[in-house]
């Protein structure tokens, strides 16, 4: 799913390289920052989903 914003993993994934938060603060306002960093797991999504599912 492209929501135009970056993956909610991005601050694992880069924050040995650059200054992950400063770099974020310059590009997005904290509204669009929380959008996608409070976004579930891919995993946490998988499993509710089955939850639904199966109360179905």
């Amino acid at each position: 799913m492209n929501t135009g914003y970056p993956c909610a993993n991005i601050l694992n994934c880069w924050y040995e390289l650059i200054d992950i938060v400063a770099y974020l603060k310059e590009e997005y306002t904290e509204e669009e920052m929380g959008k996608f960093l409070s976004r579930d797991s891919r995993i946490n999504i998988i499993l509710k989903t089955i939850d639904k599912n199966k109360q179905s």
